[in-house]
């Protein structure tokens, strides 16, 4: 039997201070940090709350819970830079006129819709404050109705951040069905659940239907996603970090799988449970209909987690494949590069696959590498970035003279120039995540988890880590090299995601193009990569290439003609060209300089009858 837990004692015991009254103990939130002692604590009944950032409990045991995990814990008062930018307009009340409504049963048909055909309860209508509209405004100010809606809320912080509506009418036009209020921001459903520190699971559904279901079945502590496994927040990550147990309740057709699948791995496939619906529902609203309690605690109770990473059946490989081929969506069918001409040699970079960029020291790996990054930010597509050798800042100054005309160096932009390519960097900003690593992290377990705790917080799709060498070296290099290839294949397959790997050639000292053979350390690199592609940059003098070049002398001595050899196992393969214009960090396959590089090719091909 557990010993009851005195809450003076741990108080103490922590070295927290604290003020007492006849019915609470005030003291400071250790968990926001908040030093107006709002972390209140009711004497009798044990139930706790920060008044600041909404933590809150009825236990102490969750209390206590809440100050040995705190670093796990992030308030909804806690938001992230991207919350901060995308701000909410809606007033905290706006909800309530419209919950009033609802109460009128008479008059309106939203709680009987709600009651009789969605199997909810009052009690659930009350909690969640649910309402009923009529009347919208237009922009020009006018009013008009399209028939009765449902006004489902969310609610962050105690405050109303966005109203969506559902039409009852079932022949309103399809654009029509569903509206949102503008001005509202994207959240979780039933968002406050997340503060509760009583619960160390979580329950996971896709529609804000689908969770006040569960809650009128009894299960409390359930969120909605509202936009899809796809539109998951790092924000919502941090919210979610502390739970130990997910579980993951979405549609039983083949997008809802699908979308479990992605959303378990994007939280982490050790804590998420893939509870399956039985065939005769769709979602947890069609459950409650025909189903108790009892019967989705089963339910619970044969929960697993997903799949074996690797264990696959022919038939299921074979439709996977089947999907791939007919799939239009760009994380199946891979990324290109922004170069056609290199696209018709490399084709694109598929999740999965494991691409090695090599080459002589200041040819313009990490140049190439960050000139793809950009463009793949641009996107929109989620790029991360482990640097071993260059720090973040020296990252920045790439990013930022790819975006600057007439770039010679960050010091000499005026405030004008900067604030221009800060805006032309919007995007790179808010999807490009780099990590420069601490002392005493450069070892291959560490790696593997900062990287692994990146793509799943940021939800990256293409990693890059820069460079191999960097993390293997010593006597036993060779062993090093040979369980770092294999750990970061690996980490591609069993995240889904675009690795690419960074590495030096050996020391050859001669000025031409490297071949699989001159890759340094170990074959692992060669037979573990999917695609290799090796780089080289002549020099102008002479045909001697030395391998350790003083800073600053590259620019002057090699050719800005990139070579580039391509092999793979899924890919014809061959040499390609691209123009490296050095002073922007940037590649062209198109243009004065990269005619300019060309000339002498375009000469024999032309000599020998092409």
């Amino acid at each position: 039997m557990k010993k009851e837990i005195n809450i003076k004692e741990f108080l103490d015991s922590n070295e927290i201070k604290y003020y007492e009254n006849d019915t609470h103990l005030q003291a400071n939130c250790f968990l926001c940090g908040d030093q107006r002692n709002r972390l209140g604590i009711d004497k009798e009944s044990n139930h706790w709350q920060c008044f600041n950032c909404g933590s809150n409990g009825k236990k102490i045991s969750s209390l206590v819970y809440g100050f040995n995990h705190k670093g796990k814990i992030k308030p909804a008062s806690e938001q992230t830079k991207d919350e901060k930018e995308e701000k909410c307009t809606i007033a905290s009340d706006f909800h309530l006129k419209f919950h009033e409504y609802i109460k009128k049963t008479d008059k309106y048909e939203s709680a009987r819709y709600l009651i009789k055909e969605r199997k909810l309860t009052k009690e659930a209508i009350k909690y969640f404050q649910i309402g009923a509209r009529k009347t919208f405004v237009s922009k020009s100010g006018e009013k008009y109705s399209k028939g009765e809606y449902v006004a489902i809320p969310y609610i962050k912080d105690g405050k109303c951040v966005n109203v969506k509506y559902r039409a009852l009418d079932p022949e309103v036009d399809k654009k029509d069905k569903w509206l949102r209020e503008k001005g509202g921001i994207s959240s979780l459903f039933n968002d406050q659940v997340l503060s509760n520190l009583d619960y160390k699971t979580l329950f996971i559904v896709e529609s804000e239907i689908d969770c006040m279901s569960l809650w009128v079945m009894g299960i409390k502590n359930v969120v909605g996603l509202t936009v899809g496994a796809k539109g998951f927040k790092q924000a919502w990550y941090d919210r979610l970090e502390r739970f130990e147990k997910i579980y993951i309740v979405l549609d039983n057709d083949k997008d809802g799988q699908e979308g479990a699948e992605k959303l378990a791995k994007r939280l982490g496939m050790g804590r998420c449970y893939n509870i399956v619906l039985p065939s005769d529902v769709k979602d947890p609203n069609d459950y409650l209909k025909k189903h108790t309690l009892e019967d989705f605690n089963q339910l619970v109770a044969s929960a697993k987690q997903f799949d074996i990473r690797g264990v696959v059946s022919l038939k299921k490989s074979v439709q996977q494949l089947l999907d791939k081929l007919n799939s239009t969506e760009e994380e199946d069918i891979g990324y290109q590069t922004q170069w056609p001409r290199m696209n018709k040699v490399l084709g694109s970079l598929k999740p999965g696959f494991l691409t090695v960029v090599s080459g002589k020291p200041k040819s313009g790996k990490t140049t190439w590498v960050l000139d793809n990054a950009f463009y793949w930010t641009s996107l929109g597509i989620p790029v991360g970035m482990y640097s071993c050798e260059m720090q973040h800042i020296r990252l920045s100054e790439k990013f930022i003279a790819r975006v600057t005309p007439e770039f010679n160096s960050v010091r000499d932009l005026d405030e004008v120039q900067l604030s221009y390519a800060s805006w032309r960097l919007r995007s790179a900003s808010r999807h490009f995540h780099m990590y420069y690593p601490e002392m005493g992290d450069l070892e291959l377990d560490k790696v593997i988890a900062r990287v692994t705790e990146m793509v799943q917080r940021y939800g990256l799709k293409i990693f890059i880590f820069d460079n191999l060498h960097f993390l293997c070296r010593g006597e036993d290099e060779k062993t090093m090299i040979d369980k770092a290839t294999q750990a970061f294949k690996l980490l591609a397959e069993n995240l889904g995601i675009v690795f690419i790997l960074i590495t030096h050639p050996r020391k050859t000292n001669n000025n031409k193009q490297l071949t699989n053979e001159d890759m340094k350390g170990s074959s692992s690199i060669f037979q573990d990569a999917d695609l290799i592609i090796l780089m080289h940059r002549r020099m102008k003098d002479g045909d001697m290439l030395p391998d350790e070049i003083e800073k600053g002398v590259a620019e002057g001595a090699m050719s800005a003609r990139a070579e580039f050899l391509i092999t793979g196992r899924f890919v014809e393969g061959g040499k390609t060209y691209l123009a490296l214009h050095g002073r922007r960090s940037m590649f062209k396959d198109k243009g004065t300089l990269f005619n300019e590089c060309m000339k002498d090719i375009i000469g024999k091909k032309k000599k020998k009858g092409f």
